[in-house]
C-alpha cells in the first residue's frame, strides 16, 4: 500500500511537493521489512526534517539515507538534511524489525518539515494501522502485545548506517576545523585545498561544507570515505559514519572554470557533527600551517598549536548569562547579564551538547537572538525577555509558524533562574490563557 500526500508550494517553485510512504500493512516479527520514503521535492533545497514515532519493540535500521543524518532513539526516528540533495526526487529506505516476541497492531504516521519563503510547511503522513505477524514457530503463551512491550535492558540506538547497531559512547570530543592556505597544484593552473578536522571520539555522521566564492570547479582528492559532491559553488563531504581517528585530513582540488584565469580562491566553510536534534557546528578557520604527516600524533600536535594561536580566527567561547560557555566562531566574547525580576522566554531547543547558536538555529530560519542556560543536565536555548506572558505566547506562535523549531513553548525565569510558569503568572498577577 502506498500513501501519497501532496501540497502545492508557492514562491520557490510551481512544482508540487509530495510524499510517498511505501510499506505493507503487515510485517513479520523477528524479521526485517523494508520501507521506502519518497520526497518529490522539485527544486526545493535547504534544511528539512522527517520524523516518525514507533512503539517499543520496533527496531529501525537505515539502508539508504539520501545524505540525511539518520538517528533512531527511544522510538523516535529523525532524518535531518542541513541541505536537501539537488535531485528533484529524494528516496530514503530503511528497515523495520519487530522483536520476535511481540504481536498486535500499532499506528504509524510521519511528518516532513521544510521552509518556503521563511514559512514552515509540514506534510503529514496519515496514521495507518500496521499488524505484526507472529514469528513462525513462536509459542503463543510467550508473545507480548506491542502496546505492553517493555524494551530489554541495554537496547541500543541505531544511527548513521546499517552497521551502526551499537555506537560507541560519545563522551569525549573536541570539534575544530582548520583549512590550510590553498597552494598551487603541480600544473600551476589550480589549487590544492587541505582541511584538518578535529572531532575526538565522534564516530557518527558529519558534514564538511566549503563554499567556493570564485570561478572554480572542485574535484575530490582525499575523502576518507565521505560522499563528495560539488554543485552551485559548494563542495560537500558527507559521512554517515565518520572514521574512528580523532584527527582527519581531507583534500580537494580547485580548477579554474575559465582557462588562463587563476584568481586566488576565496572559501568559506563549516564543519558539522549531527545526530538527530543534537548538533555541533564550527566554521572552518583558514591558517598558514604545514601538514607534512598524517599520523595521529603529528596531527594532534598541529591541532594543539592551532588552538593555542590566540591571534587567529578560530572559534572562541561565548559566555551567556548563566556563566556557561558555548563554542562559536563568528561572535566575539561577550557576557549578557541576566535580567532582574521575572521574565518569560520561548524555549527553542534542549540538547545534551552545546550547539553553535549563530549557525544552527539560523539554518532553522530562526533569526531571534538565542540565549543558553544549563538546566537538568541539558543545554537549553531560549529567545526573548518578555514581561508579558501574552507577548511571549505571541512570539511562540510566530516561531512555530515561521521556523523549523519543533514545539517551542513559553518558560519563565526569576533573576536568571528557571521557575514554573504558573508561579511566574501568580507573582506578576497575570492570567494563563490557552
Amino acid at each position: 500500500m502506498t500513501l501519497a500526500i501532496r501540497l502545492m508550494v508557492a514562491g520557490v517553485s510551481a512544482q508540487p511537493v509530495s510524499l510517498e510512504f511505501r510499506m505493507p500493512d503487515e510485517i513479520p516479527a523477528g524479521r526485517e521489512t523494508e520501507v521506502e520514503l519518497i520526497v518529490n521535492k522539485g527544486n526545493l533545497e535547504g534544511f528539512a526534517r522527517f520524523q516518525q514515532t514507533f512503539p517499543a519493540g520496533i527496531m529501525v535500521v537505515p539502508v539508504e539515507s539520501a545524505y540525511a543524518d539518520f538517528a533512531y532513539d527511544a522510538g523516535k526516528l529523525n532524518l535531518i538534511w542541513l541541505k536537501l540533495p539537488s535531485d528533484p526526487v529524494v528516496r530514503v529506505v530503511y528497515r523495520l524489525k519487530p522483536d520476535p516476541k511481540v504481536k498486535g497492531t500499532f499506528n504509524l504516521g510521519g511528518k516532513f518539515s521544510y521552509l518556503i519563503e521563511n514559512n514552515r510547511n509540514d506534510l503529514e503522513i496519515e496514521n495507518r494501522t500496521v499488524r505484526i505477524l507472529p514469528a513462525p514457530g513462536s509459542d503463543p503463551s510467550e508473545l507480548v502485545d506491542i502496546a505492553d512491550y517493555t524494551p530489554a535492558a541495554g537496547q541500543k540506538t541505531v544511527t548513521g548506517s546499517p552497521e551502526a547497531t551499537a555506537p560507541a559512547p560519545q563522551d569525549s570530543y573536541e570539534i575544530n576545523a582548520y583549512r590550510q592556505k590553498p597552494f598551487p597544484d603541480a600544473s600551476g593552473k589550480g589549487y590544492v585545498v587541505q582541511v584538518l578536522l578535529e572531532k575526538g571520539s565522534w564516530n557518527r555522521s558529519g558534514i564538511l561544507e566549503e563554499d567556493i566564492l570564485n570561478q572554480f570547479e572542485a574535484r575530490p582528492l582525499e575523502t576518507l570515505g565521505a560522499r563528495f559532491t560539488f554543485e552551485s559553488g559548494r563542495a560537500r563531504f558527507v559521512w554517515l559514519r565518520m572514521p574512528a581517528d580523532p584527527y582527519l585530513v581531507v583534500s580537494y582540488e580547485l580548477v579554474p572554470r575559465v582557462a588562463g584565469q587563476n584568481p586566488a580562491p576565496s572559501i568559506q566553510g563549516k564543519f558539522s557533527l549531527v545526530e538527530g536534534n543534537d548538533a555541533r557546528q564550527v566554521m572552518v578557520s583558514q591558517r598558514s600551517f604545514e601538514l607534512n604527516s598524517t599520523s595521529q600524533r603529528d596531527l594532534a600536535a598541529v591541532a594543539a598549536g592551532l588552538r593555542l594561536d590566540t591571534g587567529s580566527a578560530e572559534s572562541r567561547p561565548v559566555v551567556r548569562e548563566t556563566g556557561e560557555t558555548v563554542r562559536e566562531t563568528d561572535r566575539p566574547v561577550q557576557k549578557t547579564p541576566a535580567p532582574a525580576g521575572i521574565v518569560f522566554r520561548v524555549q527553542v531547543g534542549a540538547y545534551s551538547r552545546p550547539v553553535n547558536v549563530n549557525t544552527f538555529f539560523k539554518s532553522m530560519n530562526l533569526q531571534d537572538d538565542v540565549q543558553m542556560d544549563r538546566h537538568a543536565g541539558l543545554y537549553k536555548y531560549t529567545v526573548g525577555n518578555f514581561s508579558s506572558y501574552r507577548e511571549a505566547r505571541a512570539a511562540r506562535d510566530r516561531i512555530a509558524r515561521s521556523s523549523l523549531v519543533d514545539e517551542p513553548f513559553v518558560c519563565a525565569f526569576r533573576d536568571g533562574r528557571r521557575i514554573p510558569v504558573d508561579e511566574a503568572l501568580r507573582l506578576t498577577n497575570q492570567e494563563w490563557f490557552k
